[in-house]
């Protein structure tokens, strides 16, 4: 790994919201460089979108935007959230401009305040074009991880979206792109462009496979077999799938653990079922605990234009935890259909819940191990400062 550099994450999420790729990745740098993490910066819009987001946000006015800087949350890292952006920002460009050069000084005035020197520019967010180039870094990166061209957003943020998004590939001097369809269509754009896949943190998801590990009681409390599914529930998740496996097997438990990103009223209907059973937000350092003490582990997405760029991080946490992984046809996921079931529907996926319940799959989990071993975040960090060293080495 490089060491002794500062580097600017620009994110897509909170830092204590969940445990993301972009945290796996920055918490390993750290260990030799300084970070300082710039959370979502979200729009006035979003306070009106939940009380539970227009709560966040007063939390974070109160904490943050009255003037405090950036706050150090481990040895060498250190989050910074930035003020609201006008909702317009999202749908003008010109009013987008405008906030970008707002985020700007506010960058500016961390940088100062941390003595930070020519950073590594580190982007996640698809809005932030304004940024590289401007902060005098040695080395701007852009790390998609979603084809946001086909999220479910109206259309008028979906164009600017595009000509941001587009403008940051150009800027860049790396992108980082985390499925094959982004690689294509990244690649159009800015021909340095490298594949990372999402990985796992081995060592810690392993602890589900030890035999003294202990099985938390809200677990155990609920009927065998336990089904299980791990993760956000936003656009990908095919809610209607879920509700209809539960509905088809009463005699089995549909555990479901993660953060709701959007409200959705299917999803209230799935959980009033009398088999499912929602925990919420699981803290990481649970995780496999919970895991152990389930049956089967899902991927229940539905396939579409977006999500044919999702890399899942559960599809390699499930795996590296030693249960068997049933997903819908994913192309990210297709790639390992020697070490997990593929369903395509309904049908398919009862059939294999029928035979992960009812047959040895010894085979399949060791052949998920062994693939999942070459699929860590150490890995995905060594080959990641591969590519930057030598930039970096070419540059100066």
């Amino acid at each position: 790994m490089f060491e002794g550099k500062d580097i600017i994450c620009v994110s897509l999420d909170d830092w204590d919201e969940n445990h993301a790729s972009v945290k796996h990745l920055m918490t390993r740098f750290a260990s030799k460089n300084r970070i300082l993490y710039v959370e979502n910066q979200l729009s006035i819009a979003h306070l009106f979108r939940s009380s539970k987001i227009a709560t966040k946000l007063m939390k974070k006015y109160k904490s943050t935007w009255l003037g405090r800087n950036a706050q150090q949350v481990q040895d060498s890292i250190y989050v910074y959230s930035p003020e609201p952006m006008s909702s317009f920002s999202l749908i003008s460009s010109s009013v987008h401009k405008l906030s970008q050069g707002k985020l700007l000084e506010s960058l500016r005035k961390q940088i100062e305040y941390l003595g930070f020197s020519n950073p590594i520019l580190w982007v996640y967010s698809p809005y932030s074009s304004g940024i590289p180039k401007n902060l005098n870094e040695c080395l701007s990166i852009y790390h998609c991880t979603n084809d946001y061209s086909n999220s479910n957003i109206p259309s008028m943020m979906k164009r600017l979206r595009k000509i941001t998004e587009d403008e940051l590939t150009r800027k860049s001097d790396i992108i980082f792109a985390s499925a094959d369809h982004l690689m294509q269509t990244r690649g159009e754009i800015n021909k340095n462009v490298y594949m990372f896949p999402s990985a796992v943190d081995y060592d810690h998801f392993v602890k589900a496979t030890d035999s003294t590990a202990t099985v938390p009681e809200v677990i155990t409390d609920i009927p065998k077999p336990r089904i299980c599914y791990v993760g956000t529930i936003d656009q990908a998740l095919d809610i209607d799938l879920m509700t209809n496996l539960s509905l088809s097997l009463p005699n089995c438990s549909f555990v479901i653990m993660g953060i709701m990103r959007r409200d959705r009223p299917d999803f209230h209907k799935l959980i009033k079922q009398p088999n499912v059973f929602f925990l919420g937000k699981i803290e990481y350092e649970l995780v496999p605990s919970f895991l152990k003490g389930v049956d089967i582990c899902l991927i229940p997405y539905v396939v579409n234009e977006f999500t044919r760029s999702v890399s899942p991080l559960k599809l390699y946490e499930y795996m590296a935890a030693g249960k068997p992984v049933i997903s819908t046809p994913l192309p990210e996921v297709k790639k390992y259909s020697d070490a997990i079931l593929i369903s395509h529907d309904l049908n398919s996926f009862l059939k294999h819940i029928d035979f992960c319940l009812n047959n040895q799959i010894n085979k399949i989990l060791d052949k998920a191990n062994e693939v999942v071993q070459q699929h860590t975040w150490d890995a995905r960090v060594d080959g990641m400062s591969r590519i930057i060293s030598n930039f970096l080495s070419n540059k100066f």
